[in-house]
C-alpha cells in the first residue's frame, strides 16, 4: 500500500512538518497551538492523552479510524479483523469526535465500503483508505455547515474492540483462509442483508 501511495503523492504539497517519537510529547502540543489550529485531523497515532486532549480549540480534534464503529474498534488494523473474523459486511470506515478510548468517541460519520467480490488483500486495503480519505475530507467540508452531530457509540450498538496484543499467527491464518470466502460472499443475498441491518451515520 505503501508503495501504491508513494506513486499517487510522489510530490507532497509544502508544509510544516514535526517528526516526534511520541504523539503525546510536549513538542507536539508546542507545534499545535503555535500554529493556532482551529482543528486537529488524526489519524493512524496511538492513543492521546490528558496533555493534548485539554487543548482548547475552536473546533476540536477529529479522528479517521479505518473501521465501522461502533461494531468494529480497536487495533492493529480492524479491516483485516473483520476478514480474519469473517465479518465483511463490518469492512468500512468512521470520522468521530477524539477522546480518551479505544476508537469511541461520538461518531461524525460512518461508511460501509462496498465490493465487487474480484480484490485482492491489497486491493481491498487501499479501496478502504481511499474511501477514508474521501470521508475525511467531505466531513470536514461539511463542518462550515455548523451542523456538526455527535452521535454517541452506544445509541447503536455495543461492538467489539480488537487489540493488538491478539493479532497473532492464528488470526493471520484466519485472515488468510478467509480470503477464499471473501470472493464468494460479498454478492451473496446473505451478505447483502448482512450489509442493510447495519445502522450508519451520514454526514450532516
Amino acid at each position: 500500500m505503501l508503495q501504491f501511495y508513494n506513486m499517487k503523492y510522489d510530490q507532497f504539497p509544502a508544509t510544516k512538518i514535526l517528526e516526534v517519537s511520541s504523539i503525546n510529547s510536549a513538542d507536539a502540543k508546542l507545534f499545535i497551538t503555535d500554529n493556532q489550529a482551529d482543528l486537529v485531523m488524526v489519524s493512524g497515532t496511538s492513543l492521546l492523552k490528558k496533555n493534548i486532549l485539554e487543548i482548547q480549540l475552536p473546533v476540536g480534534i477529529i479522528n479517521l479510524h479505518t473501521g465501522l464503529s461502533p461494531y468494529i474498534k480497536g487495533s492493529p488494523n480492524c479491516t483485516n479483523w473483520c476478514i480474519a473474523s469473517r465479518q465483511f459486511h463490518l469492512i468500512g470506515n468512521t470520522i468521530m469526535w477524539i477522546d480518551a478510548g479505544i476508537d469511541s468517541g461520538d461518531l461524525l460519520c460512518t461508511a460501509i465500503v462496498k465490493f465487487t467480490g474480484n480484490e485482492s488483500l491489497s486491493d481491498i486495503h487501499i479501496k478502504v483508505m481511499e474511501e477514508a480519505h474521501a470521508l475525511y475530507l467531505q466531513t470536514v467540508k461539511s463542518m462550515g455547515s455548523n451542523t456538526l452531530q455527535r452521535v454517541k457509540q452506544n445509541s447503536i450498538a455495543a461492538g467489539t474492540t480488537y487489540y493488538s496484543k491478539d493479532w497473532n499467527y492464528k488470526q493471520k491464518r484466519r485472515l488468510l483462509k478467509n480470503m477464499r470466502y471473501f470472493n464468494k460472499e460479498v454478492n451473496t443475498a446473505e451478505y447483502l442483508n448482512k450489509m442493510a441491518s447495519i445502522v450508519t451515520v451520514n454526514i450532516q
